[in-house]
């Protein structure tokens, strides 16, 4: 657990990664791997042409829009895929949410339904995360989706919890790089202390104070993997924060308050949950935040399995989209064949 080990895992996971991205094939190995949000795009758009899958949107109460992937032929399967990446520019996230949709359905025949960030209003200052939960719940009533159905949580802890009221009606889930479920001793810490504080003062900066310039720095510091994908990104980034609109700045600035203490709520007292579940975590994120977090996560969850996103930090719809995507397929492959 301790820092001076850090290097050491970092080294362990950076190995685990790169042997099992060259253990597996899919056909996604045949498109151009690239990084860069322009890349990232472009290889999105090209993987979604190949695919005969239809999207189309589903309106809901409240306003809530679900989009919807139909599968070339019958569907054996409903999905739905929770989005939500952490401080990703929503105009930044769309390419990889729909390719992953779009492969998802073509691969296993499944109906997939998406709900992303404008799926809920954003919640207002001071606002509860149960009650975001609970919102969340009544619009996943809503859905028409098969029982049983998979769930793949990109919430980054935001949405985590809902695994046990929903596990009536599961078959398996794919959790993402889910965030905040912090051991017991480090929430007594200093450390816990200075990031609850650099948390509350990004969460303020979001409402009111927006200095873009340090924010692109601090999120291509934060969230991506290598110098050479921070250069990529930087222009295409600022551009986004400077059009992104006040439901993101909000969004943003309520789920860093929630981000000190309330995802570590919403799981310290679950039980043990028997249910088919692979665990994707990027191999260079967070130790604290994310390493720590899944790994607890997993005590929760006897027959989850864990596995690394090789050269990855966090925002892996931006630094390896085509890697990434071949290794949560494979992941996805092994849930849904437990399930049956």
């Amino acid at each position: 657990k301790g820092e001076p080990f850090e290097p050491i895992r970092s080294c362990l996971r950076s190995f685990e990664a790169e042997a099992c991205s060259e253990s597996n094939s899919d056909p996604l190995t045949a498109s151009t791997r690239s990084s860069g949000s322009r890349d990232s795009k472009i290889f999105c758009e090209e993987l979604i042409k190949t695919c005969s899958s239809q999207a189309s949107s589903l309106q809901m109460r409240r306003g809530a829009v679900a989009r919807v992937w139909e599968p070339p032929s019958d569907a054996k399967i409903s999905v739905l895929y929770l989005c939500m990446p952490n401080c990703l520019p929503w105009s930044l996230q769309t390419a990889s949410i729909e390719a992953f949709a779009t492969v998802l359905s073509r691969d296993f025949d499944a109906k997939v339904f998406v709900l992303m960030h404008n799926a809920l209003q954003a919640p207002l200052e001071g606002s509860l995360h149960s009650n975001f939960l609970a919102d969340l719940m009544e619009l996943i009533d809503e859905l028409p989706l098969s029982d049983p159905f998979v769930l793949v949580d990109n919430t980054c802890g935001l949405a985590t919890a809902l695994l046990w009221p929903l596990r009536p009606r599961l078959a398996g889930a794919l959790v993402i790089n889910s965030a905040g479920f912090f051991a017991e001793d480090f929430l007594d810490s200093s450390a816990h202390r200075k990031m609850s504080e650099s948390f509350l003062q990004m969460a303020a900066a979001f409402r009111r104070n927006r200095d873009l310039d340090n924010l692109c720095k601090a999120f291509l510091s934060n969230f991506v993997y290598g110098e050479d994908d921070m250069e990529m990104l930087e222009d295409d980034l600022r551009e986004a924060l400077e059009h992104s609109e006040e439901d993101y700045w909000s969004f943003l600035a309520i789920t860093h308050e929630w981000g000190t203490r309330s995802l570590y709520e919403a799981l310290m007292e679950k039980p043990t949950l028997d249910l088919p579940v692979s665990l994707a975590l990027s191999v260079h994120s967070p130790n604290a935040l994310m390493q720590e977090s899944m790994h607890r996560l997993k005590r929760l969850l006897p027959h989850a399995s864990l596995s690394y996103i090789g050269k990855s930090k966090f925002w892996w719809e931006l630094e390896n989209p085509g890697d990434v995507m071949e290794e949560l397929i494979a992941l996805m492959r092994r849930v849904v064949t437990l399930s049956n």
